[in-house]
């Protein structure tokens, strides 16, 4: 065992050890036993380096509990990613500029604009102070940080319906704006904004403004006064998975003072007329802008808006327009009994492309709005006058598209709420629609004297296998109907279709208006009789109606081949031809260039033809009515062809009526059989019963042409 001296040696000289490592230099380090260690001065000189490195890369801030403009500013000039404190809030009372470069926000964190900010009046009502503008940059992500106005904090004029820079300032003034550099030379490039937040803006929440490849992808945009997102003078921009609410609704500046479109995202063209000077913001004027812009390749995938302003999605002057898995529940608000025009969930007007497989659904209307429409779909069609350089006749793609009122506790949709399910003009594909519920015309096609003047371009319009049920029609058009206004006389509707359409029973598919009935159709067809479907293609065709469910199942008809045909309702009743081999046999037989097929120059539609004999209707298997090609028929179980146009095997049995109930008026010559009528011989009110036939005015019996008594 070791001496107690020595182990009282070891100690001493152990705690002089640890005096030293404490107090030690970067180069010290002592063994304790158990391998040397670094003194605190060691370790801080050997990861300098790595200390140095991160400095280089990242800037840290932490909040002031001040205003933190300044700082950040700094943090922003220094040009390297900023590392946010989680969860901290950031004061802001001025813009923070960014030119050039990157801008990378690294954590969750909030910005919020301090109140009393903006201060707008009658008297001065241009003031606008974004949280950030960046100008010209290479680089921008936006991290997963909220950007709060602060809206309710700032003030507003007190009637004036304009606030903010520039002439439109709706168009680019936004809690954070995005645009091309300060001399206007280049825009804005590769922008992500991904779990982003934009909340409580005073105007807009995010401007993109003439930027090139961006993202915009699962953020929010909450309370907006004007728009949760706008953009002009796009290139290959994405919007997916955003959600916007209430979006164009404030009750701290009221909306209604200006009838402008506002929604949760908003793009729109860049003017011929705009320039840095007159916006107050970067604009590229030169090249592809020299007389105004389009946008270029936006896409609209999986958003979704609640109870948003004008519209959920509002976008114009769009070539190269894609969207799909939209939804928007509610919109409208805030736009007012008697506006100009109507509001709508998703409106494209003057644009190309495709908007497909999206959903609106309207559940409740505010006092005093307007009731929204389901879809405005508008091709561009324009020439060098525009105020933008799309010149030319597009279309759009609009298959799809549901626009659906809600239902009451019985699962009957509510009418009242959307107005019209689409509204459009001609170039447009709408095959596919459902629209359950509204007020006026299902679908409403009409010109467009907008920027180009047209005869009539109601034309190049589909509409085939839709479904427009539960309409009011309060205006007195149709599930689709078509439409002309201005002041033109020529052109004539051409190239439409709608085919296979599920319309309520006692509505017509197409009502053209009386101001259409001197243009003539040219190349129309529609389904054309109430709640009927219509088809003259060899196809799998398949009907739902509002009185009889009906599917029309496995088939396939053409000129040499039955293949099988079955129409069955829900009762199990069916109708087959050549469904088995088994179905017909003999001199029962139909033959093989037999088919059903429904005729768009007739109204009654339905023709069965049999060029090898005559057609034989044939219930629960016994022949029960045979038609001959002489136009003659024949009821009853035998083939013989008398000669007489109509054939009875058998009585036949009259209607019988109390003298009294006879149908006054009756059309053709009808037969009936008066129960209490008297024949010869009988006393008044002892008669046993008479046939009759209606002649010259009454009804008589036909032993002695005098008028029936009783």
């Amino acid at each position: 065992m070791e001496a107690l001296s020595s182990r009282v040696a070891r100690f001493e000289q152990n705690e002089a050890n640890v005096d030293r490592w404490a107090k030690g230099g970067p180069t010290d380090s002592i063994d304790f036993g158990g391998g040397p260690v670094r003194s605190p001065a060691r370790l801080i000189a050997d990861n300098q380096a790595l200390f140095d490195k991160a400095a280089a890369t990242e800037t840290y801030i932490t909040p002031t509990g001040g205003d933190d403009a300044a700082m950040i500013q700094q943090a922003v000039d220094a040009g390297r990613p900023i590392r946010v404190q989680p969860g901290a809030t950031y004061l802001m009372g001025s813009t923070v500029v960014k030119e050039g470069g990157i801008f990378a926000l690294i954590g969750k964190a909030t910005f919020k604009l301090m109140d009393g900010v903006i201060l707008n009046s009658d008297a001065d009502s241009t003031n606008f102070t974004p949280l950030f503008r960046l100008q010209g940059m290479q680089w921008v992500d936006l991290g997963e940080c909220t950007f709060d106005h602060n809206r309710d904090a700032q003030t507003y004029p007190a009637s004036l319906s304009k606030v903010g820079r520039g002439s439109n300032p709706y168009r680019h003034n936004a809690t954070v704006e995005i645009c091309p550099d300060a001399t206007g030379s280049y825009p804005s490039t590769n922008v992500h904004v991904s779990n982003a937040a934009f909340i409580n803006s005073y105007l807009n929440g995010l401007a993109l403004w003439q930027v090139t490849n961006a993202v915009v992808s699962d953020s929010w945009m909450i309370n907006a006064t004007w728009s949760g997102i706008v953009g002009a003078g796009l290139r290959n921009v994405k919007f997916v998975r955003t959600h916007g609410y209430r979006c164009g609704v404030s009750a701290a500046w009221t909306t209604q003072r200006n009838i402008g479109d506002r929604a949760s995202i908003q793009i729109r063209e860049f003017p011929k007329n705009f320039t840095t000077e007159s916006e107050g913001i970067p604009c590229i004027t030169t090249g592809e802008f020299a007389n105004g812009g389009i946008n270029i390749d936006v896409g609209f995938t999986g958003n979704t808006g609640e109870e948003c302003g004008v519209e959920t999605i509002f976008g114009r002057a769009i070539r190269g327009l894609s969207g799909s898995g939209n939804t928007s529940l509610n919109c409208g608000y805030g736009r007012q009994l008697g506006a100009p025009f109507y509001p709508a969930h998703f409106w494209f007007e003057f644009c190309q492309g495709s908007f497909t497989g999206n959903e609106v659904s309207q559940t409740v209307v505010q006092p005093g709005d307007m009731q929204p429409d389901g879809y405005v779909i508008y091709p561009m069609i324009g020439d060098a006058s525009a105020l933008f350089p799309f010149v030319g006749e597009f279309s759009i793609d609009a298959r799809a598209n549901r626009a659906l009122s809600a239902k009451d506790d019985a699962g009957n949709s509510r009418r009242g709420l959307l107005y019209r399910g689409i509204r459009s003009t001609g170039n447009v594909n709408t095959d596919g629609a459902h629209i359950d519920g509204v007020d006026g015309d299902g679908i409403y096609v009409t010109n467009t004297d907008v920027f180009q003047e047209k005869v009539l371009n109601a034309s190049n319009f589909t509409s085939n296998d839709s479904t427009v049920i539960n309409t009011n029609l309060v205006s007195g058009g149709g599930p689709i109907r078509f439409v002309r206004y201005g002041d033109s006389t020529t052109g004539t509707p051409s190239n439409i279709f709608a085919l296979n359409c599920r319309v309520d029973a006692e509505k017509a598919v197409i009502v053209f208006d009386a101001n259409l009935s001197a243009f003539g159709m040219s190349n129309v067809a529609f389904s054309s009789g109430p709640g009927s479907v219509t088809s003259d293609a060899d196809q799998l065709n398949f009907s739902v109606d509002a009185a009889l469910w009906r599917r029309v199942i496995n088939t396939r008809i053409s000129a040499n081949n039955v293949a099988g045909f079955q129409a069955q309702s829900n009762g199990g009743n069916t109708m087959s031809m050549g469904a088995t081999s088994s179905t017909y046999s003999g001199s029962y037989g139909v033959a093989a260039s037999a088919f059903i097929h429904a005729s768009g120059a007739n109204t009654g539609g339905l023709f069965i033809t049999a060029s090898g004999g005559p057609v034989v209707l044939r219930p629960g298997g016994a022949r029960a009515t045979t038609f001959f090609p002489s136009g003659r028929v024949r009821i009853g179980p035998t083939t013989l062809d008398d000669g007489n146009k109509l054939q009875v095997d058998g009585t036949i049995g009259l209607k019988s009526y109390a003298v009294a109930e006879l149908p006054g008026e009756p059309g053709g010559v009808p037969f009936a059989f008066a129960s209490d009528g008297c024949k010869v011989g009988e006393a008044s009110g002892a008669g046993t019963g008479v046939a009759v036939i209606y002649s010259r005015g009454r009804w008589r019996t036909l032993s002695t042409d005098e008028e029936v008594r009783v």
